[in-house]
């Protein structure tokens, strides 16, 4: 189902496709959801006959998984590709934890083997343990499944029943623009006043900010407070009422931005070192360390053979000088027969 609903939203074009009919397929969004949903992008991505870019990829992702929830009003182009790219980052997130599952449940049963090698007390447990391990493992692999996902925000106004994500009206002046915020008709002219920079709006000196609240807040915060919203003409109550809402609004939207950067460059690192790459190089690093080892204990055991090498190379040449000196080098007595009787055994 979802395949098909893919091919169809793709070839309909930029966001120009109809809303499947009633009733929806799906009751809520959960992880697993996502990581098919992904899967199933990349799949009609592979086999259409003009590959899309990755945007439109990440458009074609939102606009599946609000298909699939039933929405009947498609998301607008420029937030579709936000959406499909907070989309995408989750369902990496959940595949990535997924193998680490995997690999952890595998790194343990093989630990749990090799201690009950040794230990007939663990070798008594081990199915126990290993068990266990199991346990733990398809509990992890199935916590997608029953993990709803609760960032596709936008999606309660594209639902029926409610009025539709509403997009911009295309008349409205550009943000960059002195009209986007003084407009005609509006009390004091302005039409979103939160909005406002310091360029376009008229400075009014507000009341100092009220006592209990500085020391709610603290120096640092009291400042930042002072210095974005000290020109808005706030009176004493308005610094509780309008200071603060839109302060915590300020830093929401900063904290998002942020958070939005790692979660695209750690994308981009993992885009640019495959997963499977990671784990060649790590196995080639163990087998390296693995094969150091045995070359010191081979190293150490040809020392050994030289030294007893040498020891005997030291007798013999002990001998032969005897044998070369006779008396002399005996301090006298009896000269040997021969050098045969000289030699060690």
């Amino acid at each position: 189902m979802l395949l098909e609903r893919a091919r169809r939203i793709l070839a309909s074009g930029e966001g120009k496709f109809s809303p499947s009919p009633p009733p929806a397929l799906l009751d809520s969004i959960t992880d697993e959801l996502l990581v098919v949903a992904s899967d199933t992008v990349e799949a009609v991505a592979t086999q259409a006959p003009t590959k899309p870019s990755g945007k439109a990829k990440y458009r074609l992702l939102a606009w599946l998984v609000a298909d699939a929830r039933g929405a009947d009003t498609p998301l607008e182009k420029a937030l579709a590709e936000t959406v499909g790219k907070r989309l995408d980052r989750q369902a990496t997130a959940v595949r990535a934890a997924t193998a680490d599952a995997v690999q952890l449940a595998e790194s343990a049963r093989a630990a749990a083997r090799s201690a009950a090698a040794s230990d007939p007390a663990l070798q008594a447990t081990l199915e126990a343990t290993l068990a266990g391990i199991d346990a733990d493992e398809q509990a992890a692999l199935g916590r997608p499944r029953s993990e709803v996902y609760v960032g596709f925000h936008e999606l309660d106004a594209l639902l029926p029943g409610t009025d539709g994500y509403q997009p911009l009206p295309p008349d409205l002046p550009k943000p960059d623009s002195k009209e986007y915020y003084l407009t005609k008709g509006r009390e004091d002219g302005i039409l979103f006043p939160y909005l406002c920079t310091k360029e376009f709006r008229k400075p009014l000196k507000s009341d100092p900010i009220p006592r209990d609240l500085v020391e709610l807040l603290g120096p640092d915060a009291t400042a930042q407070l002072w210095e974005e919203y000290g020109d808005r003409g706030y009176e004493g109550p308005q610094w509780w009422s309008n200071g603060v809402p839109h302060l915590i609004k300020l830093l929401r939207h900063k904290m998002a931005e942020k958070e939005q950067w790692l979660a695209e460059d750690e994308l981009e690192r993992k885009e640019l070192v495959p997963r499977e790459w990671l784990e060649a190089a790590r196995k080639e690093t163990e087998e390296a360390e693995e094969a150091a080892a045995e070359a010191e204990e081979e190293v150490r055991e040809l020392k050994k053979q030289l030294q007893e090498a040498k020891g005997r190379e030291d007798a013999l040449l002990e001998v032969i000088d005897r044998c070369r000196w006779g008396e002399r080098a005996e301090g006298g007595g009896k000269r040997p027969r021969s050098c045969d009787e000289r030699l060690p055994a």
